[in-house]
């Protein structure tokens, strides 16, 4: 059976899942998004799957997270989150002079900040530039709070507004969820992927503490 056809099949399976539960899967929402190397998607012709009636072909991006690409890729994240948060930046500032600072933190955390945390775990590990695109906004909504100009130093705003820079708000986030899954306060589905090394019973080197 070849991919596509075992692939629908699948869905099929789910589909029929759904209906009996008395849920619904929309064919007119749903996406498929092929992922691998540019070697490995270059070996697959998938052209559609079957879903009901209707013939999915496969997207570029999934708007499930609307993060990868089919390459694993997360440079378009970046640069979409960047450009959509400027947008807003740029009509809040219109506004700035007619509302308080409460409130412009308000509107920064509801149409930024909130943009900037969205799946922010992905983005560790990878080139500066990309997380560098979200700390330019980053500085801008503290420098737009304060309405001070784009070369004043951004680090004592951070602090007054208790505001991390991105690259330690996405390590904050990791450690914060691996916290949770060691102490049971995460999904299990999360908890499963960790496992603890207890202290073995033999004292090996690294672990003797050497008296000077």
């Amino acid at each position: 059976m070849p991919s596509h056809a075992a692939m629908g099949q699948c869905i099929l399976v789910i589909r029929n899942w759904m209906c009996q539960n008395r849920l619904m899967l929309n064919k007119d929402k749903t996406e498929f998004l092929l992922i691998g190397t540019k070697q490995q998607l270059a070996k697959v012709n998938v052209q559609h799957i079957k879903v009901g009636n209707a013939n999915i072909i496969p997207q570029p991006t999934v708007k499930d997270l609307g993060v990868l690409k089919s390459n694993l890729s997360v440079v378009n994240h970046s640069t979409k989150t960047s450009s959509a948060a400027f947008y807003y930046l740029y009509n809040i500032r219109r506004i700035r002079k007619y509302l308080t600072k409460e409130f412009i933190e308000t509107l920064i955390h509801s149409f930024i900040s909130s943009r900037l945390g969205y799946c922010n775990s992905l983005l560790y590990g990878i080139p500066a530039c990309h997380p560098q695109k979200l700390q330019r906004v980053e500085n801008a909504a503290a420098q737009l709070v304060y309405q001070e100009s784009k070369f004043c130093h951004i680090t004592p705003l951070f602090k007054s507004l208790h505001w991390l820079p991105v690259r330690y708000r996405i390590e904050f986030e990791i450690l914060l969820v691996t916290f949770k899954a060691i102490h049971g306060f995460a999904p299990a589905y999360i908890s499963d992927l960790i496992s603890i090394n207890h202290k073995g019973r033999y004292n090996l080197r690294s672990t003797i503490k050497v008296r000077a």
